[in-house]
């Protein structure tokens, strides 16, 4: 309620970077509420918004609302598209906070796709090309290369928000180890937490 009084007033006001600033805050608290949908429009607003009036920044902070919104509903590959966004205008505007922040929301985003795909496959063997990969003999799968390649870059982008200063990769991490079967290493990781 306060948000969208405050989106009144510097409507009224014909403050611009005001009205940017009550999107952000409008989808913030609908996605502390769990709408994801009502938040992912309030973000979308304040992206297009922070387009407009050239705020780089702004387009940053709102493509990592918007993925963590699709993080939130499952829709990992959309999360991961608009943080590779955050992360490349973060980089190119100097924004080390935006950028490690950008690598612990790919790293998480990748490691519950993974997750997902692991469990999918686990459900319904027969529907998955990667399901059996390893018990055929020869060279692996595309499927199967796949799904490695993309723990490869999740453990990848989790270890860079580690290395700079985001403690709860660590747990991330741990998991991305211990759903690959490597449970020695998921518990060193957990230690490490």
């Amino acid at each position: 309620e306060m948000h969208e009084k405050h989106k009144a007033m510097v409507e009224e006001l014909g403050d611009r970077a005001g009205v940017a600033s009550a999107w952000c805050n409008l989808g913030l608290c609908y996605h502390s509420t769990g709408d994801y949908v009502r938040a992912r429009e309030m973000h979308q607003q304040h992206k297009a918004m922070a387009e407009e009036l050239g705020d780089r920044a702004g387009v940053t902070k709102a493509c990592s609302n918007l993925g963590l919104c699709y993080c939130s509903t499952g829709e990992y590959m959309k999360a991961i598209s608009y943080f590779e966004t955050q992360h490349a205008i973060a980089e190119e505007l100097g924004l080390e906070e935006a950028c490690a922040s950008a690598a612990f929301n790919m790293g998480v985003a990748m490691r519950l796709h993974v997750r997902a795909d692991r469990q999918a496959a686990a459900a319904s063997p027969a529907l998955s090309p990667a399901a059996g990969a390893s018990r055929v003999p020869g060279p692996r799968s595309s499927a199967s290369a796949h799904l490695e390649d993309r723990v490869k870059k999740a453990a990848t982008w989790l270890e860079t928000a580690r290395t700079a200063g985001y403690g709860s990769a660590s747990l991330h991490l741990a998991h991305l180890a211990f759903d690959a079967g490597v449970e020695d290493l998921a518990l060193d990781l957990l230690k490490d937490f």
